[in-house]
């Protein structure tokens, strides 16, 4: 569960703690509370064809990175009509991504997405040529396609 606090003045996000104290004012305090799953993407050293699962709470590859010190920016897209790798700086759903990691033992990175918006499906319109898409929130069997 995330609590963030949405105000002018000062916009702050609370992530696993089980009470918070702010201090008293004039103004009353407004909260979104949005709940969330962390979802776990593991990289390997080198480069990884990645996606999310969901919508994350965090839309940019540099809230995504956190604290790493190995993950790379930037991250690359595929760009089906000028036919090149683009670097991304926003995350969409049904899209996939390379992301460079220098961690020689691999590492993990902790993505919070929104709990009831975990993608089960969804439809894309493919362009001639290759296109570079994403995965869904459940494991699939490809070894035998029709």
């Amino acid at each position: 569960m995330e609590l963030q606090q949405q105000s002018e003045a000062d916009n702050q996000v609370i992530r696993g703690q089980n009470s918070v104290t702010f201090p008293a004012q004039e103004e009353p305090y407004q909260f979104d509370l949005l709940v969330s799953k962390d979802y776990v993407l593991s990289l390997e050293a080198s480069w990884n064809m990645i996606s999310l699962v969901g919508q994350p709470l965090a839309i940019t590859p540099s809230k995504l990175k956190g604290d790493s010190q190995t993950a790379v920016l930037p991250m690359f897209g595929w760009h089906t009509l000028g036919f090149s790798y683009q670097p991304v700086e926003e995350f969409k759903h049904g899209e996939g991504y390379w992301m460079l990691s220098l961690n020689q033992q691999g590492e993990r990175l902790v993505v919070p997405v929104e709990e009831y918006k975990q993608l089960d499906s969804y439809t894309i319109d493919l362009k001639a040529g290759w296109n570079l898409i994403g995965g869904v929130g459940k494991s699939y069997d490809f070894s035998n396609i029709e």
